[in-house]
């Protein structure tokens, strides 16, 4: 369900108003798209599974693809998922960050279906976005979905008006944070106890996570 009333500005500030408007719409069910680090991405409720099946319809992603949590603070990992020493180390030297981590879920607070792995993993990101710390500066403690906002296989957004273009109407208001410059998406790794493996290569290079780890790594 969306706002009622009168029509609402699509493209909001990245301003304690425009992120207030948002933050209604999330609670409301809405779709909303911000910039990180990296990309644009788009937000829903990820304890609302009618708006998660409407990101899935929108980017036309295939349901077997969970998607990631985004956190506000690292610390929240801990009502989502099993952290390790070798991920807690990861969260302390790379978030906020291009950096997602894949873990095994607990079974004590759980969300939407489509944020568990068929393995009952859960991926978590602390992107570096104002969006998100803006979020946490108002206190706002809504459990987030965070994917990119495109469709599938489609290019990475990399400003407001491409996100526009890409998804149109269907995203109901999108956080103008200007044009971002050329960046990789975020590296996925996958943590089970202190073994650790690369999902996906992206901003932060396999490199960069050995040293951050001093070599203790099993990839």
């Amino acid at each position: 369900m969306g706002l009622k009333g009168k029509t609402v500005q699509k493209f909001l500030p990245l301003n304690v108003a425009g992120i207030t408007l948002a933050t209604k719409g999330l609670y409301n069910g809405d779709i909303v798209a911000f910039p990180t680090e990296t990309v644009y991405g788009l937000a829903a409720r990820a304890d609302e599974p009618d708006a998660l099946d409407k990101l899935y319809n929108l980017k036309n992603r295939s349901f077997d693809k969970p998607l990631p949590l985004c956190l506000a603070h690292k610390h929240a990992a801990d009502s989502y998922a099993e952290v390790s020493p070798t991920a807690r180390r990861l969260m302390n030297v790379f978030w906020p960050g291009p950096l997602t981590i894949v873990l095994p879920a607990l079974s004590v607070f759980r969300l939407a279906p489509h944020v568990y792995g068929p393995d009952d993993t859960v991926a978590l990101r602390r992107p570096d976005a104002p969006f998100i710390d803006m979020l946490s500066d108002l206190s706002v403690h809504l459990p987030l979905a965070l994917t990119s906002a495109n469709l599938s296989d489609h290019p990475e957004a990399r400003s407001a008006h491409e996100v526009e273009q890409s998804l149109g109407e269907n995203v109901r208001f999108i956080v103008d944070g200007g044009t971002l410059a050329q960046a990789k998406p975020s590296t996925i790794v996958r943590v089970i106890g202190n073994d650790l493996e690369i999902l996906r290569e992206g901003d932060l290079t396999l490199a960069e996570i050995e040293t951050a780890l001093s070599g203790d790594i099993h990839a």
